[in-house]
């Protein structure tokens, strides 16, 4: 960015001075500048247009941006954010630039960025520039099928990650499945920095006993993610490549158990809403639907509409939760669905819902609850 570095470097002391070294309103917090220079994004318009910093840790959120300022007009933009001290891992975050019919709807290209609170409390980078690399962040025995694309329909090719439990090369048994939606976030934080942490779980349950060994399976999204995600045409048929081309190649190139009861589903967000639509019209592939943090607003709450309808319970075990911190409805509406479930006859047994209060819409809030999801699907299954 030229000499503008050195007036951020500036910028940054006297921030600090002025909100103290640990002190911006709350005893214990850290606070960190973000600052960003516009000058080379020739589609953002000052005037209307604002730009600010999305992330995963409060007071910032992926729902909503922190709006950054511009006091001395030279199109490079700060904002001071306080985040507790007593964090342990990365702060994750992108630029968002809030207006209308931009570029990739204002976000940042590329993949998400991090900040290390362990290192230096700022960031000043120009929009353009990309994130760095990091590397990939697999644990145990993972294995990689690439490009995966059933002929006929229309959707994308993605990637399909497979992690395979301690000893498996070493005898002929056979496991368990979970499918999940968004799949290399759930094993890898290279691409949005930050991800779910299912291998490492499962590497720590499975030696301890806590739960069965079990085979995860991650299909990746694709840039069609709300459509394949959400109920309709492209939804249906992410549901037949999981369920006519992806179950059975897995089935046929490893050692799985394939009856319904030894196989689950499950996702976030709008992941959460297509496990729980397209897992109740399938009971007879899956068994347990974890349905996290689920986007029941979708389509004027249709997903509540689909439950009601039910003419009787599926016989499936469901875990369903949502954080106290993820904005809008989402507690209401997660109330009124684990209401309706039990309206419809699902008991204690085979329904589990949590209430996280401090948990917010983000990897890392799933990735704290991932353990109790392998526990609720894997522990029984003996």
């Amino acid at each position: 960015m030229g000499t503008r570095n050195v007036g951020l470097a500036t910028l940054f002391v006297v921030l600090m001075g002025a909100c103290g070294q640990r002190d911006s309103g709350t005893s214990g917090d850290e606070v960190v500048l973000f600052a960003v220079d516009m000058g080379d994004v020739e589609w953002f318009d000052p005037q209307t247009e604002s730009v600010g910093v999305r992330g995963d840790v409060a007071p910032l959120s992926w729902g909503k941006t922190l709006p950054a300022a511009d006091p001395d007009g030279d199109l490079v933009y700060e904002v001071a954010v306080p985040f507790s001290d007593s964090l342990d891992a990365p702060v994750v975050f992108k630029y968002k630039v809030d207006g209308t019919d931009n570029p990739n709807d204002g976000w940042q290209d590329g993949a998400n960025r991090s900040l290390d609170l362990s290192g230096p409390r700022r960031f000043a980078a120009a929009f353009g520039d990309p994130p760095a690399d990091r590397a990939v962040t697999f644990s145990g025995d993972l294995r990689v099928h690439e490009s995966v694309v059933a002929e006929g329909l229309n959707l994308a090719p993605r990637d399909v990650f497979v992690y395979l439990p301690p000893g498996y090369d070493d005898g002929e048994q056979r496991y368990p499945v979970l499918y999940m939606h968004d799949g290399r976030n759930v094993f890898d934080a290279s691409e949005v920095g930050a991800e779910w942490r299912m291998d490492e779980h499962a590497e720590a349950l499975i030696p301890a006993g806590e739960v069965v060994p079990m085979i995860i399976v991650g299909i990746g999204n694709t840039p069609d993610r709300t459509q394949e995600y959400t109920p309709g045409a492209s939804g249906d048929n992410y549901a037949r490549l999981i369920v006519e081309h992806i179950k059975p190649m897995i089935d046929a190139e490893y050692r799985t158990l394939q009856a319904a009861r030894h196989t689950a589903l499950g996702g976030s967000s709008l992941g959460g809403l297509i496990s729980l639509h397209l897992g109740l019209r399938h009971p007879e592939t899956f068994g347990t639907l974890l349905v996290v943090s689920p986007s029941i607003w979708w389509d004027d709450r249709s997903v509540l509409k689909q439950v009601e309808a039910l003419a009787q319970p599926t016989g499936q075990r469901i875990w369903l939760d949502m954080g106290g911190r993820e904005g809008g409805r989402s507690v209401p509406n997660a109330r009124r669905l684990n209401a309706l479930l039990q309206r419809e006859g699902w008991s204690s047994a085979d329904l589990r819902y949590t209430e996280v209060p401090e948990a917010d819409h983000s990897e890392r809030s799933w990735a704290a609850r991932a353990d109790e999801m392998l526990r609720f699907a894997f522990a029984d299954l003996r």
